[in-house]
């Protein structure tokens, strides 16, 4: 193995223990909308679409006025949307 593939090896070994360090952190927080927030963001930049609109959906379970930016922002106006018409809240 050349020097910077070990070196690039070593980087991602290192970058994967923090991922998994962070995941943890957010995982003892699930009470709180943010973790939530920060796994939704995790796994929309990760390409997993359907685990982050989840991980979105919890936070604004836990806190309907959780301020969200973004592709959580148009999600939270939809949920508000059908809080309004529907009157709670309801799995999809």
């Amino acid at each position: 193995m050349t020097r910077s593939r070990e070196a690039l090896s070593q980087n991602r070994a290192k970058f994967d223990a923090a991922l998994a360090e962070f995941v943890g952190a957010q995982w003892v927080s699930l009470d709180m909308p943010g973790a939530h927030l920060n796994l939704a963001v995790l796994a929309e930049n990760q390409g997993r679409a359907a685990e982050a609109e989840t991980e979105y959906l919890a936070a604004l379970k836990l806190d309907p006025d959780f301020s969200v930016s973004g592709p959580a922002k148009v999600l939270s106006i939809c949920c508000r949307k059908c809080i309004a018409i529907d009157g709670g809240y309801r799995d999809v």
